[in-house]
């Protein structure tokens, strides 16, 4: 086996000129479209992160807002005890003066009865006296 250089030559200068008609038809468009696919992947990845951060925030501000909205319930929650705590002291108050005032004038009505009741018993303690030791001297 001997090594032409024609053939050689031959081979060299095919084995190039496959190799650019290979590079110009294959290899560059698809490298093209490689690096835009990249491009997009790249693009979407960064709008990914972007959404995610959004997310994040918002689910921040929310946690956020719902503490301020449980610690405003509470402090309303207290509030409202509070006037109503009042309300019902003010109201019980109100039920013992009126229970004082019933109490005092039913005290009062009976002081009375017991004055009229006391002024008939004194009236009729002389009749009862006699009509006791009339019963008396006459049992024996």
């Amino acid at each position: 086996m001997n090594i032409e250089p024609s053939v050689l030559i031959w081979t060299v200068i095919c084995f190039c000129a496959f190799a650019l008609v290979i590079n110009n038809l294959l290899f560059r468009p698809i490298l093209k479209v490689m690096d835009e696919r990249q491009k997009k992947i790249d693009k979407w990845n960064k709008k990914a992160n972007l959404m995610e951060t959004e997310a994040a925030e918002r689910k921040a501000k929310k946690a956020e807002e719902a503490a301020i909205s449980r610690e405003n319930a509470k402090y309303e929650a207290a509030k409202k005890r509070q006037e109503l705590k009042a309300a019902a002291e003010q109201k019980l108050a109100e039920m013992r003066k009126e229970n004082e005032d019933k109490l005092n004038s039913k005290i009062n009505e009976l002081k009375s009865h017991s004055l009229e009741n006391a002024e008939i018993i004194n009236g009729k303690m002389d009749d009862f006296v006699a009509a006791f030791t009339e019963k008396l001297v006459t049992y024996r």
